[in-house]
């Protein structure tokens, strides 16, 4: 019997637990600071404990006693589980970004003879693992990749989409407003452009997707290092973006402009929504405000940007529900309580890359699509939840299985990684749509 540790109860758990104890020999272990969420994760199954625990020091009896570690917490967390999984050498799986400081603890997990595989979610995961095996295949080929181009969004399916800003919360809400302000860079053309954060929302573009429409896509961070960790040595374009439905950006731009991302923590106690607002656009009197608003941000009261700010509450006299706090915890509780799922809504995650590859022994530009297109229920799994939860169960597996015998830390960018964990997760549905054609 396998013992596996799983760190955290949020909403990726529990699809990557289920995974878990459909096989037999395996035993899990979730920990979280709320003994009910643990609860919920593993509801009544036989092979299954639940535990609390709210400081690091409370994870490494837990961690000594496993063979492989699931850690779902925030990458905050990171750092310090991964020193004690190495310390207790036990092999440790997580969906976090790999920052220089996990990179820096290489050596120490090669000596302790233990993996500790990182991004190994939906995006980072999915995302590496589908493109790099593309990339080797048309590689292998004889092709040389000239441009790469990557999409990845997580929204309300089109029927589920029922409010004015055409997105539902399924992750942590200031996590979702930072993607706003994040300064974008990437390759075009062979000359690298910069967009600095705060001009982020005004380089969408409309981009379709077969079967689902027309959606706005902008860019998502620094492309740059995916040229040397794909091996896209010749590349001239390497570009990864956002997907959402149209209108986001330009109603997430205006919400900057009227400081709703700053995060200087100030007194709110007392303060109405609309007397907060009027602050935010620094009056005193709050009398026709939605028209002061509105010429603040330079809109008309009667267009959509400014009626989804208006729908959002910000003109209410209903009191802030913080005494202290940032704009952007505001926000965060808006978008919180109103962007939610109802009973019985899906959500639905779009995926595809793009490959511009030159075949110099044939004389032939080919470009390749691979597509993935997922939908979840609120009631069951989000497919955000799955497609997250499930990987980081199936790397986990496959190291005690001796499957993924790499040691130190590593990213699944790896044919002995990627190949089988991709195959894997093939069989739980997950599985992208090959296109190929001639340029």
């Amino acid at each position: 019997m396998h013992n596996i540790l799983v760190l955290g109860a949020g909403r990726v758990a529990k699809p990557c637990v289920q995974y878990l104890l459909r096989h037999s020999d395996f035993k899990v272990r979730v920990v979280d600071r709320d003994i009910n969420n643990a609860k919920r994760v593993v509801g009544d199954h036989g092979r299954a404990e639940a535990f609390k625990a709210s400081r690091i020091e409370e994870f490494q009896t837990l961690i000594s006693e496993s063979d492989v570690v699931i850690n779902l917490l925030p990458s905050s967390f990171e750092l310090k589980i991964a020193k004690l999984c190495i310390t207790a050498g036990k092999p440790m799986v997580g969906t976090n970004y790999v920052r220089e400081e996990l990179r820096s603890l290489n050596q120490e997990a090669v000596k302790s003879n233990v993996i500790i595989l990182s991004e190994l979610g939906l995006d980072p995961g999915i995302d590496h693992m589908s493109a790099v095996r593309t990339i080797h295949q048309i590689q292998n080929k004889g092709g040389v990749i000239k441009g790469f181009y990557s999409w990845c969004g997580a929204l309300p399916a089109s029927e589920s989409n029922t409010n004015p800003y055409g997105y539902k919360i399924s992750w942590f809400p200031a996590g979702l407003i930072g993607t706003c302000e994040r300064p974008a860079e990437f390759l075009q053309n062979g000359k690298k452009v910069n967009i600095p954060g705060t001009h982020l929302m005004e380089k969408y573009s409309f981009k379709e997707f077969s079967d689902l429409g027309w959606f706005e896509e902008y860019p998502n961070g620094n492309s740059f290092p995916y040229i040397e960790l794909y091996g896209l040595n010749k590349v001239k374009d390497i570009y990864r973006a956002t997907i959402r439905y149209i209108g986001w950006c330009e109603t997430m731009k205006k919400l900057g402009l009227l400081g709703m991302f700053k995060e200087e923590e100030k007194s709110l106690k007392g303060l109405s929504y609309k007397q907060f607002t009027a602050q935010l656009i620094g009056i005193s009197n709050d009398s026709d405000l939605p028209a002061k608003v509105a010429e603040y941000l330079g809109l008309e009261t009667y267009s959509t940007i400014f009626k989804k700010i208006e729908w959002l509450g910000l003109f209410s006299n209903e009191l802030l529900p913080y005494d202290k706090g940032s704009n952007k915890d505001i926000l965060s509780y808006l978008f919180l309580n109103k962007l939610k799922f109802g009973a019985g809504e899906r959500d639905l995650v779009i995926m595809q890359h793009e490959y511009i590859a030159d075949f110099p022994a044939d004389n032939l530009t080919k470009k390749f699509t691979s597509t993935f297109i997922d939908y979840g229920n609120i009631d069951k799994n989000t497919s955000i939840a799955r497609t997250t939860g499930i990987p980081p169960a199936v790397g986990a597996k496959l190291i005690v299985e001796g499957k993924i015998t790499r040691k130190g830390v590593v990213i699944p960018v790896y044919e002995d990684i990627y190949g089988p964990v991709l195959l894997e997760l093939e069989n739980e549905g997950i599985k992208f749509l090959e296109k190929e054609e001639l340029l």
